[in-house]
């Protein structure tokens, strides 16, 4: 009895101890630890500018990308980043997809030519690239877009000056993991982007993709 009295205390111990790493252990599983330090309120509101766009395949942004060709992110079932500017003074659209299936990397770069006083019609597709991307690019995207915070980023902020240069940017992401806001989609929008406090690191997302093309879409800014 003495013996089985002294025993109690340690397997107490032992008790504890595997409590406390099946704890850490499950934390582990859920999603990812978000260092970027996600506003609560932010996420809502960034949750409800998603859900007003309808991610449905025949209406709001469905029915955007169907006249280019495009997915919706949330139909692909792989890891997809999509990056696009449309240049409204020159009635340009450029597209930019990366999708990640297995250890299998894939680029896509289109270039339309666009009607943007008829609803972004899209009138011809001017170019379209289709190749493969080494594991170093695409780790070399989804790192900036990782530190850069992508994934709590304002969905939109409203531009006091409105288009400064006519240009519309926006980037997508989706993946099968929930990232630290629980959400496997996002995506952000800015007019005519500068490189202020508030767009930094957006436009250091666009740069990668924007160095993955030959044909630099700024030159186009800057005509």
């Amino acid at each position: 009895m003495k013996r089985f009295a002294k025993e109690v205390p340690a397997i107490r111990k032992i008790i504890c101890l595997f409590l406390s790493g099946l704890i850490v252990f499950t934390a582990g599983c859920g999603a990812e630890p978000c260092h970027c330090d996600p506003d609560a309120e932010q996420l809502m509101k960034n949750e409800r500018v998603i859900y007003s766009r309808s991610l449905s395949p025949d209406s709001g942004f469905g029915d955007y990308w169907k006249r280019f060709h495009e997915p919706l992110l949330t139909e692909r079932k792989v890891e997809s980043y999509r990056f696009s500017v449309v240049v409204l003074l020159a009635d340009f659209l450029k597209i930019y997809r990366i999708d990640r299936s297995s250890r299998n990397y894939q680029l896509q770069i289109k270039t339309y030519a666009v009607s943007t006083t008829v609803s972004y019609r899209a009138d011809s597709l001017v170019s379209w690239v289709s190749t493969r991307l080494s594991k170093d690019q695409w780790e070399s995207i989804s790192s900036a877009i990782e530190q850069s915070c992508f994934w709590t980023m304002t969905t939109d902020i409203a531009a006091d000056d409105g288009y400064l240069d006519g240009s519309g940017w926006m980037i997508e992401g989706y993946r099968h993991d929930k990232n630290c806001t629980d959400k496997n989609y996002h995506v952000v929008h800015r007019n005519s982007p500068q490189v202020t406090e508030g767009t930094a690191d957006f436009l250091k997302i666009c740069d990668q993709f924007i160095a993955l093309d030959s044909l630099n879409v700024r030159s186009f800014l800057n005509e």
